[in-house]
């Protein structure tokens, strides 16, 4: 098909964790249609405008006419750096039609693009990580979920997974997004938790902590390393493995002396989940999974041309408090693309 033929690999400085296969949505009906049109998102990339102005476009899949575009942009000279990174489509009210689009640019403006039954409408920016001063490349990804305060409320947001890119490592931000319309987003809004506090490691997240947590718009974490798997999100647990940059290939495979870390941090605070955040292991592979094992147990995988089974054991976060987790529980397999995370998380796994 004509889309697979437009896909241009761009990555020369750093692994390419996008998808080779093109973005599908499923636009909302029109009065006169009697059912969805399968539509396919493109970008920069795609469209061969790798240090072109932002790019975002729709096309149908058969015969990939253009349906709906974003050239202009509500910047000051209408215009974004490249997107280069796979955009999140979103389903918020669960009717299988695609209701937004978020992208960021290789610069750090996120986007928020509602969509209509014509396509795109006007673009949102709701956030700026241009302060980071990284390259922002790697796939968005989205997790819609709920988190109680201490006084028993529960919000709603959706989670955006980003990856900037420096040239010694890569910083890992979870953004909330509370649709509401509220100010744009900045790293000052996120809660740096690169390091955890003596006391942390030792008893957990503090209540104090976890409220001021709960209150900020997110967290990050700077890992100074390259995240060469893309991260997974299981049971409320954030999963992605990573090695010294220097090490790491253009195909995201390891040199003959690189060396594989696994990461677990809490997907609400980044704190630890399991004994530590991190540690060393042997196995290497290019896609994380969930698989089951002879004796019923679950495991976490590392696929390459087999199953390398990386962490047994598995934990699920709980919303009895900010440190509570459960051993993840085996009559939920294979269920977890709807396990709960506190109490709802609808794209997570």
């Amino acid at each position: 098909m004509l889309w697979f033929l437009l896909y241009l690999s761009f990555f020369s400085e750093c692994c390419d964790l996008n998808s080779k296969m093109p973005i599908e949505l499923l636009l909302p009906l029109a009065q006169s249609q009697d059912k969805p049109r399968k539509i396919v998102l493109t970008n920069n990339t795609t469209l061969e405008y790798p240090d072109s102005s932002g790019v975002l476009k729709m096309h149908s899949s058969e015969g990939f006419a253009l349906i709906s575009q974003v050239l202009h942009w509500p910047t000051p000279n209408g215009a974004i750096a490249s997107i280069k990174a796979d955009p999140a489509v979103i389903d918020i009210n669960g009717d299988t039609l695609a209701d937004a689009v978020y992208a960021i640019d290789s610069e750090g403006l996120l986007w928020f693009i509602p969509i209509s039954a014509r396509g795109f409408t006007q673009p949102e920016l709701i956030a700026d990580f241009r302060a980071l001063n990284a390259r922002f490349v790697q796939p968005l990804q989205i997790i819609f979920s709920q988190s109680r305060d201490k006084q028993g409320v529960i919000t709603a947001h959706i989670q955006i997974l980003i990856i900037a890119s420096h040239d010694e490592g890569d910083v890992l931000l979870v953004v909330k997004h509370l649709l509401d319309g509220s100010s744009v987003i900045t790293l000052a809004n996120l809660v740096n938790r690169t390091e955890l506090g003596q006391m942390e490691e030792q008893s957990g997240i503090e209540d104090a902590f976890w409220e001021n947590i709960v209150r900020a718009s997110g967290w990050y974490v700077h890992f100074y390393k390259r995240i060469n798997v893309l991260p997974k999100v299981y049971a409320g647990v954030v999963y992605l493995t990573s090695a010294n940059a220097t090490t790491v290939n253009s195909d995201c495979s390891l040199s003959h002396n690189g060396q594989m870390e696994l990461n677990a941090l809490h997907l609400h605070h980044a704190g630890a989940v399991y004994a530590t955040r991190k540690w060393l292991i042997e196995q290497s592979g290019h896609e994380l999974t969930l698989s089951l094992n002879s004796d019923g147990s679950v495991a976490l995988s590392l696929n390459s041309d087999t199953k390398q089974v990386v962490l047994t054991g598995l934990l699920a976060i709980t919303e009895e408090c900010a440190n509570c987790v459960v051993a993840l529980d085996i009559n939920e397999y294979p269920k977890f693309i709807r396990l709960a995370t506190f109490q709802l998380e609808l794209d997570g796994q």
